[in-house]
């Protein structure tokens, strides 16, 4: 670790604790990185030993899904009059009813509520469309501070500062190494 101000050529105790905590960041990712490479390599490695048994049970399951559905649809009596479940102690089995609207050409359905609010003082077409504008941004983007301004727009700018660890270029060192044995 560079812990004195001799290493850094004479440069400030704060900066040799700046390049210090550099340092330590760099190891540390480094390390962390060898940990992610093992617990990825040790996944794949098991998701690979566990392929074969995860696709039959996951196809032993659908099976299972489709007879238990069938006896469901085939007994209506186990349910009773208003439930829609059986349970037993190795879980249940629910039919949920729900509806949605489909839409398959918005266009021509809100043609057809303008349609209907105009010739129907009853109905009120706005009460079935929703009507959105926002700003367009990226066109504001172009805009002078002062033209922003005018619109209730104020332009922010943000920094950020990111902490790196130092990486070995290994296509630069390959590269440097060839230079030199070719000289």
């Amino acid at each position: 670790m560079i812990s004195t101000t001799e290493n850094l050529g004479g440069q400030s105790q704060a900066f040799a604790s700046f390049v210090e905590l550099q340092q330590q960041h760099t190891e540390l990712s480094n390390q962390l990185d060898q940990l992610e490479v093992t617990i990825n390599r040790d996944a794949q490695a098991s998701a690979k030993a566990s392929a074969e048994a995860y696709i039959v049970l996951q196809e032993n399951i659908a099976a299972l899904d489709i007879k238990l559905k069938a006896f469901f649809a085939a007994h209506p009596e186990w349910r009773g009059e208003k439930k829609k479940s059986v349970s037993t102690p190795f879980g249940s089995v629910e039919q949920r009813t729900a509806n949605e609207l489909e839409v398959p050409n918005a266009a021509m359905t809100v043609a057809l509520i303008e349609a209907c609010g105009k010739s129907d003082a009853a109905f009120k077409a706005d009460d079935f469309l929703h009507v959105s504008k926002e700003p367009n941004l990226e066109a504001l983007e172009r805009l002078d501070d002062s033209a922003l301004a005018k619109l209730g727009i104020n332009r922010v700018t943000t920094e950020r500062v990111t902490v790196k660890p130092a990486k070995v270029s290994v296509a630069k060192a390959v590269k440097a190494a060839k230079a030199k044995v070719g000289k």
